[in-house]
């Protein structure tokens, strides 16, 4: 029979403690300059380090989001290792470790449908 850590190490979802949560958004807000806004003119909310990817979604419709999000877990994918677990953050709400080897998203979106959906290498804070 597994042990817990090994079917929690098998679920792609896992949900961030109140610590780590805490911890990984500050983070974000000072590594990241993130300053959340409902206002267009205060965007881009936050600063990226170079180089960085971004994607224009704007053309994506409703019956286009299985599409959307097959192409961004097959991004991810690229970039990862097949046990390697990225931070799924969203705004205010929880937020998780995320593997997008082991199964398609389901619990944080890929399509931003006015929340801040971020999704980041662990190891992004010690870049900086």
């Amino acid at each position: 029979m597994a042990s817990i850590s090994e079917v929690c190490k098998m679920d792609n979802w896992v949900s961030l403690s109140s610590e780590l949560y805490r911890l990984v958004w500050d983070k974000f807000y000072e590594h990241f300059n993130f300053k959340p806004s409902i206002h267009s003119s205060d965007w881009p909310s936050f600063s990226l380090p170079s180089p960085y990817i971004t994607y224009k979604i704007t053309s994506y419709m409703d019956d286009d989001i299985d599409d959307l999000e097959r192409k961004c877990v097959a991004c991810l994918k690229a970039v990862t290792e097949p046990d390697e677990y990225l931070y799924a953050l969203d705004w205010q709400h929880e937020s998780f470790q995320y593997n997008p080897h082991l199964g398609p998203p389901s619990t944080i979106s890929f399509y931003p449908d006015g929340d801040y959906y971020l999704f980041i290498n662990k190891q992004a804070d010690s870049k900086h």
